[in-house]
């Protein structure tokens, strides 16, 4: 403490003189001056003071002592050398002093939480000040810290609040201060799987209940407005329509933070194609993993293709749809459509491999496609039996890639499976029908059997080219159903106790389960049952020389087989 004292001479008793009147100047630990004048030990009230100096100071001038008989000067910004003249009763005394500005050190937050700890000697800053920080709460720059150039020490945000004793030493001066600092309040935002927006308020590590959220937008959008977090500090807003820039403000405690941000649509729709090793073909629809019940499915093919599964269709519990097997190979789009939200996909599909006699292949196809239902499946039939009749082939006679008579391999035609009994059953096993009302048998080219083939029920109406008897052959009463050229016997061999293997073909009129017969012909070691693939092939268009048809087996010119 500064302390300078003007005092006169010995004055008579009563009478203020200079030399009675005394004049002192004191500077505290504040900085802070304060000049006393008394008269023989006894305060001097209305006593003039003059204060001057040849430097900047903002105390000097004049003033009146209190009734205490003292004036406070305000503590000096830089060092300064004052002169104090005290005035009263005719009598004054003078006195100069050397002010110096006081050591102070301050704590100011920041917008970002962060605190700054500045030390300053008036309007200097204190370069190299040592600054202690220490509180009872958990705060990561407690410790010893050392001011920059400009004076400061920056401090980090706390997660929370949290009051610190700051402490700033220089040139054996100390002063103290203590501040409560506080998390800043911050926004963000981030986006669900599901495209819903997340807003988040938060203070440090806490999240903020009760906050409000205002929420602008530069297009269109639902969810614009002022909202106010729940317990979790969040508010959560609608998947946008369309790309948009969101400005998001969030207030709490008068503090405000804002964000900008933009937000694209998700789309949340999805939609597959698998085809399974036999060709037919299942589309899936879901959302987010889940299946889509009741979604359109729209399936189509550009100009040049032609696919029995192109149209519309509606997703089930499981959110798929079955299609046929393809006669050719087809390149489809499949859109799929579901609370004005769409997602469309292309898929490059392959009819499925030939397995057996081609009269098996061509009755599997057509099952199929009926096993799916699909209605008016003629063209397709067509085309597969175009695009795959082994009678195209350029194969020598005798050569045909298909197996010949007599061929004893079990294959599965495409689009069935066996089930545990042992019998065909077609894949999948519950697909979609386009019509429930309409018969399949009734649409044009969608007879229960491939062409040359009847399916009314009874034996005898046979299509040309599938009678039971060839000309010149007898009916004996039993249901051989041999084509020309494929009599049960030789010329002039009559053979009736093979031929209930025979009746086995005349069964395929039976709504196309000749399959199931057909595989056991091939099955069979005896000559009809060679006769039998013989006739599936023919049906196919499966002409080719050496195993068949060939001369000394036409059943011609009476070669009958009457008893």
């Amino acid at each position: 403490m500064l302390v300078a004292s003007a005092l006169g001479p010995a004055a008579v008793a009563g009478q203020t003189t200079e030399e009675s009147l005394s004049l002192d100047v004191s500077q505290d630990d504040t900085g802070e001056v304060t000049i006393n004048v008394t008269d023989n030990g006894t305060a001097v009230e209305n006593a003039t003071v003059n204060v001057t100096s040849n430097e900047t100071y903002a105390g000097t001038g004049e003033y009146q002592t209190d009734e205490n008989g003292a004036v406070s000067l305000v503590a000096p910004d830089d060092s300064v050398t004052v002169t104090v003249e005290a005035t009263y009763d005719n009598a004054s005394t003078t006195t100069t002093v050397d002010l110096e500005p006081v050591l102070s050190v301050s704590v100011s937050e920041m917008d970002d939480g962060s605190a700054v700890v500045s030390v300053t000697r008036g309007d200097t800053a204190v370069e190299n000040a040592t600054v202690n920080v220490t509180s009872d709460d958990a705060y990561a720059d407690t410790g010893e810290h050392q001011t920059d150039e400009n004076g400061t020490v920056s401090l980090t945000a706390p997660n929370e609040s949290v009051t610190v004793t700051v402490e700033a030493t220089d040139d054996n001066d100390t002063v103290t201060t203590t501040a409560t600092l506080n998390p800043t309040l911050n926004v963000s935002v981030s986006g669900a799987d599901d495209g819903s927006v997340v807003v988040s308020v938060m203070r440090g590590d806490a999240a903020v209940e009760n906050a409000t959220v205002n929420v602008t937008s530069n297009e269109t959008y639902a969810d614009t407005g002022e909202f106010e977090t729940d317990e979790n500090g969040t508010v959560t807003l609608s998947n946008p329509e369309q790309t948009v820039e969101l400005t998001i403000t969030a207030t709490d405690d008068n503090d405000t933070a804002t964000t900008s941000v933009v937000v694209q649509s998700v789309d949340t729709l999805a939609v597959g194609v698998d085809q399974a090793a036999d060709g037919t073909v299942t589309v899936s629809v879901g959302r987010l993993g889940e299946p889509v019940a009741n979604a359109t499915v729209n399936v189509s093919t550009d100009s040049n293709t032609t696919y029995a599964g192109t149209g519309e269709y509606t997703t089930g519990d499981s959110g798929t749809v079955a299609l046929p097997a393809p006669s050719e190979n087809v390149t489809v789009t499949v859109t799929a459509t579901d609370e004005n939200e769409t997602a469309t996909t292309t898929a490059d599909l392959t009819p499925p491999e030939s397995t057996g006699p081609f009269g098996q292949v061509v009755s599997a196809l057509a099952k199929s496609l009926k096993g799916a239902g699909f209605t008016g499946i003629g063209e397709q039939m067509s085309d597969f039996v175009t695009n795959n009749n082994p009678s195209n082939s350029t194969a020598p006679a005798g050569n045909s890639s298909n197996p010949g008579v007599g061929n004893s391999e079990n294959a599965t035609p495409p689009g069935q499976q066996r089930n545990e009994s042992g019998q065909p059953r077609v894949v999948p096993a519950n697909p979609p029908v386009n019509d429930s009302e309409q018969n399949d048998s009734s649409a044009p080219g969608n007879s229960g059997s491939a062409p040359g083939q009847s399916d009314d029920g009874e034996d005898d109406g046979e299509s040309p080219g599938n009678s039971g008897s060839a000309p010149g052959q007898s009916d004996d009463g039993e249901d051989e159903d041999e084509s020309p050229g494929n009599s049960g016997s030789a010329p002039g061999q009559s053979d009736d106790s093979d031929d209930s293997d025979d009746s086995d073909d005349s069964d395929s009129s039976d709504d196309d389960s000749d399959d199931s017969d057909e595989s056991d012909d091939s099955d069979s070691s005896s000559d009809d049952s060679d006769d039998s693939d013989s006739s599936d092939d023919d049906d196919g268009g499966n002409s080719a020389g050496g195993n068949g048809n060939g001369g000394g087996n036409g059943g011609g010119n009476g070669n009958g087989n009457g008893r």
